[in-house]
C-alpha cells in the first residue's frame, strides 16, 4: 500500500484516480466556502477570495489524519512528508475555488428542491431503515461544527460546481472497438524467465591504488565530514512550580462570574417530536386527523411521512431549528401541536412533549468551570512573568546554574552530541530528554546562549543552554582510509557488475549464445509467473516498472535489457508464453467486462478534459500563492 501511495502522482491510472478524488473533493470537500481575508495571513488568493492560514492548517490536519487511518501501523512522518501533502491540499482548494467562481459567473445555481433532494438522499443522514432522519442530520452537522444554514449554503455552492463539471464534461463516448482493444491489452498476461546476475559474479577486488583512493575521497568528500557537536545543559520547570503559587479567591470567582454571566444562561429547552411531509396536502390531512382527536403517534404511523420510525427530535433549544419553523414550535404550550409549517425540507407538524424553562446557573454551579479557567489564565500570566524574569536574569549576566538555583531545579549536562543525538563514539547519552524537537531547538542556538521557555507535552517548560560548539570538519583521508577503501570497493563492484550485466544482456539478445552464457556465469533462471501489464496487479512479483514494460513490448524468446534490482543484483527477462485475454462473447460476464473497460476509458478521457479545463480557469482567474506561508507548512 505504501508504495502504491508513493506512486500516486504518476501514470495514467494514477491520474485517473487523482481526477476522481479531485472531482469528489471539489463537490463534497470538507472545507468551508472560501471567504475574503487578509493576504498577509493567507496561503493563496484566487480572484478576490483567499485561503487563510487557519483554514489551510485545518484542511492539512484532516488530510494527515486521513492518511494516518489509511496507513495504520505503516504510518510514519517520513512517508507522509514524501507525499507533499501541503501541495496536494493547496491544489485541491484552489481547484475547488476555481470551479465555484466559474459556476457563479455562469449563474449555475440549484433549486431548493435540488438541495432538499441531495440532503434527504445522503446516506449519512439516514436511520437504520434507510430513511432521512433529522436527528441524525443535526448530529452530523454538530460534529462538523456547522449550523443548518451554513451547511445548506455550502451544499448549494458544491452542487453549483457539480453542475458546472457535468455541463462541461457531458458524455464522453467510447467506441466498442476502442473498449475491446483496451480490454485485450490490459488483460493479456505474459510469462518470462528471469535470469539473475548477483554481485558475487564480480569476485574479489584488489586494493585501490593511492591515486584511485584519493580520487574517490575527493569526489565524495562530503561523506567524510565530522558533524558539528554541541555540549548542552538544560533545566526543566514542572507545571506545579507555576500553578502551586496560584490562589483563587471568592472575590475573583464572583467578578469572573459576573463578567461571563451570559455563558451560564441556559435557554428554554423543549422535547419535541415531528412529522415531516413532502406535500402540503398530506400535512393538512394529518393535521385534521390530530384535530379530530387521533394521537400524534397514530397519525404519524398512518401518514406518508419522510421521517418514518424517527419522529423524536429530543430536547433542543430554538437555535437548533430553522427560523421558519422554530417560532412555531416554541410558541406552543406543552402538549400542543403546530399547524403545518413549511421549511426547506418540506412541511412540518411539531408536538411539544416537555418544556424546560430557561434558567441561569448559580455561582456554585459554575464554580468548577470558573476555577479551572481562572487557573489556566493565571498560570499563563504567571508563566509570562516568569519568562520575562528569566530573560532579565540572563540579560543581567546570571548563569543557567544560578537561575536553576533560584527556581529550585537541577541543571542537567549533556556531553557533546551531533544533531542526531550521538556522541563522537556513536553512543546516545541517557541525559537527552524525550521532549519533541529538543535537539532541533538546541541546534538553533548560538554558543553560550540560552533558549526561551519551551513547552513540554505535560504542561511544563524547559530551557536549553549551548555550552560549547565544535564546528563540523572535513576528516583527512588518513583518518577515514578504511571507510574510503570499503566505499571504493562497493562502488567499483557496482560499476563492474553494471558493465557485466550490460555485456551479458547484449549477448542474450542472440538466442544462440544464451545457453553458453547461462553455463559460463552459472545464471539461475526463475519463472516470473503470469504477469499483468499494470504493476499494481502483480502482487506476488514486483518487478521494476521499466522491466515489466519491456516484457510487454517483446515477442516470445526475445530478451530484455539488464535491470538493477533492490538487492543489488541485475535481472534479464526472456519472454515465454503470451496468455491472451479471455475472449469476449455474448455472455453477461463479457458484457460487464466490456462495460467496465468502456467506463475506464471514458473516465480517463474526462480526467484529461478536467485537467485542461482547470488550466484554462487558472489563466482566467488571478492566482497568487504565498510561498513563504506554504513553505512553513511543508517544513512541519
Amino acid at each position: 500500500m505504501i508504495n502504491d501511495i508513493r506512486k500516486l502522482a504518476g501514470g495514467i491510472a494514477s491520474k485517473l484516480m487523482l481526477a476522481v478524488l479531485f472531482v469528489a473533493m471539489c463537490l463534497w470537500g470538507v472545507s468551508d466556502v472560501l471567504q475574503p481575508g487578509s493576504s498577509r495571513s493567507s496561503v493563496a488568493t484566487i480572484g478576490d477570495y483567499s485561503i487563510s492560514a487557519a483554514q489551510f492548517r485545518s484542511e492539512l490536519r484532516d488530510e494527515q489524519e486521513n492518511f494516518r487511518r489509511m496507513l495504520g501501523a505503516n504510518y510514519s512522518d517520513d512517508i507522509v512528508k514524501s507525499l507533499n501533502l501541503p501541495y496536494r491540499v493547496l491544489q485541491r482548494l484552489i481547484r475547488q475555488e476555481l470551479l465555484r467562481l466559474e459556476a457563479d459567473v455562469l449563474q449555475l445555481s440549484p433549486s431548493d428542491a435540488d438541495v432538499v433532494r441531495q440532503i434527504t438522499e445522503t446516506r449519512t443522514f439516514h436511520d437504520k431503515q434507510g430513511h432521512f432522519d433529522k436527528n441524525t442530520f443535526r448530529a452530523v452537522l454538530n460534529n462538523m461544527g456547522m449550523s443548518e444554514k451554513q451547511y445548506i449554503e455550502k451544499l448549494r455552492s458544491q452542487i453549483s460546481s457539480e453542475l458546472l463539471v457535468s455541463a462541461f464534461l457531458g458524455n464522453v463516448p467510447v467506441s466498442d472497438t476502442a473498449a475491446r482493444t483496451l480490454y485485450q491489452a490490459r488483460e493479456e498476461k505474459r510469462v518470462a524467465t528471469l535470469y539473475t546476475l548477483p554481485a558475487s559474479l564480480v569476485g574479489s577486488l584488489p586494493e585501490p591504488s593511492t591515486q584511485q583512493l584519493e580520487a574517490y575521497y575527493k569526489e565524495r568528500s562530503a561523506q567524510f565530514v565530522a558533524p558539528e557537536y554541541r555540549a548542552l545543559s538544560y533545566i526543566v520547570i514542572e507545571p506545579k512550580q507555576v500553578t502551586d503559587s496560584i490562589k483563587i479567591t471568592d472575590e475573583m470567582l464572583q467578578k469572573t462570574y459576573d463578567e461571563r454571566i451570559d455563558e451560564f444562561k441556559r435557554p428554554e429547552m423543549r422535547t419535541l417530536e415531528q412529522m415531516l411531509f413532502a406535500e402540503e396536502a398530506e400535512a393538512e390531512t394529518a393535521y385534521e386527523a390530530l384535530k379530530a382527536g387521533k394521537s400524534f403517534a397514530k397519525v404519524a404511523a398512518s401518514s406518508n411521512i419522510l421521517n418514518k420510525g424517527s419522529t423524536a427530535l429530543g430536547s433542543i433549544d430554538k437555535s437548533a431549528l430553522n427560523e421558519s419553523v422554530g417560532d412555531a414550535a416554541f410558541f406552543l404550550k406543552q402538549g400542543d401541536y403546530t399547524q403545518p409549517v413549511k421549511s426547506l425540507f418540506g412541511w412540518h407538524i411539531f408536538n411539544v412533549l416537555k418544556i424546560e424553562p430557561a434558567y441561569t446557573m448559580t455561582l456554585e454551579q459554575a464554580r468548577p468551570a470558573l476555577e479551572n479557567d481562572l487557573k489556566q489564565q493565571l498560570s499563563s500570566e504567571a508563566l509570562h512573568n516568569l519568562a520575562n524574569s528569566l530573560e532579565d536574569s540572563f540579560a543581567g549576566g546570571s548563569t543557567l546554574a544560578e537561575v536553576a538555583q533560584s527556581l529550585g531545579v537541577k541543571v542537567v549536562s549533556i556531553p557533546a552530541i551531533n544533531a542526531s543525538g550521538l556522541t563522537a563514539g556513536g553512543a546516545q547519552p541517557k541525559e537527552i530528554p524525550a521532549f519533541p524537537d529538543f535537539l532541533e531547538n538546541a541546534f538553533k542556538l548560538d554558543e553560550k546562549t540560552e533558549s526561551q521557555l519551551i513547552p513540554t507535552k505535560d504542561g511544563g517548560y524547559y530551557i536549553i543552554r549551548v555550552e560549547n560548539i565544535t564546528p563540523e570538519r572535513e576528516k583527512p583521508l588518513a583518518e577515514v582510509k578504511d571507510a574510503a577503501t570499503n566505499g571504493w570497493k562497493q562502488n567499483e563492484r557496482k560499476r563492474l557488475l553494471a558493465e557485466l550485466a550490460q555485456e551479458v544482456a547484449d549477448k542474450f539478445a542472440d538466442s544462440t549464445q544464451r545457453k553458453a552464457l547461462i553455463e559460463k556465469y552459472r545464471l539461475q533462471g526463475s519463472s516470473s509467473g503470469a504477469l499483468k501489464r499494470i504493476p499494481a496487479e502483480n502482487k506476488d512479483n514486483q518487478l521494476p516498472p521499466a522491466l515489466l514494460e519491456e516484457i510487454f513490448m517483446l515477442t516470445p524468446s526475445q530478451s530484455s535489457k539488464a535491470y538493477p534490482m533492490e538487492n543489488g543484483s541485475y535481472s534479464i527477462a526472456v519472454v515465454g508464453d503470451i496468455i491472451s485475454a479471455t475472449p469476449l462473447d455474448q455472455s453477461a460476464q463479457s458484457a460487464a467486462l466490456l462495460a467496465k473497460t468502456r467506463e475506464s476509458l471514458s473516465a480517463e478521457a474526462k480526467s484529461e478534459l478536467i485537467e485542461q479545463y482547470i488550466a484554462y480557469l487558472q489563466d482566467k482567474y488571478s492566482i497568487k500563492i504565498n510561498q513563504e506561508a506554504l513553505s512553513a507548512f511543508e517544513q512541519h
